[in-house]
């Protein structure tokens, strides 16, 4: 993913708006937006290609309340790049954007010591 690419994230709203799908006065629907690029654990801007991690993705919207946890998605792929975790303010130029996890940042947590895989805990030699 490069900046300036479409992504899509999954937004809930508290109210009900024509044209969403509602559950128990929830609307959700998919929310096109645009990736702003990734950000280090300084929060500096970081380029792909350029450093060994991507932690976190920024886009150009803001998440609704309720919105984290849900996938940052490929608008061309289909593929889950991330998850949104909330909002942040990058600049009074630039405004408040939202940001999630990266794909890749999420599945080096699998690479740690001690996780086991519930597939592999019950399995019989």
């Amino acid at each position: 993913m490069y900046k300036g690419q479409d992504v899509l994230v999954h937004d809930y709203e508290g109210v009900n708006r024509p044209g969403k799908a509602h559950d128990n006065g929830l609307s959700r629907a998919w929310k096109k937006t645009e990736m702003m690029g990734y950000r280090g654990y300084n929060w500096r801007d970081v380029l792909p290609g350029t450093s060994s991690s991507l932690p976190y993705i920024t886009y150009s919207d803001r998440p609704t309340s309720g919105s984290s946890g849900g996938p940052i998605v490929d608008a061309q792929s289909g593929a889950v790049v991330g998850v949104v975790s909330g909002s942040r303010t990058m600049s009074a130029v630039e405004g408040e954007r939202g940001y999630g996890s990266s794909a890749e940042n999420i599945f080096e947590l699998f690479t740690l010591p001690g996780f086991v895989p519930s597939s592999a805990k019950y399995r019989t030699a």
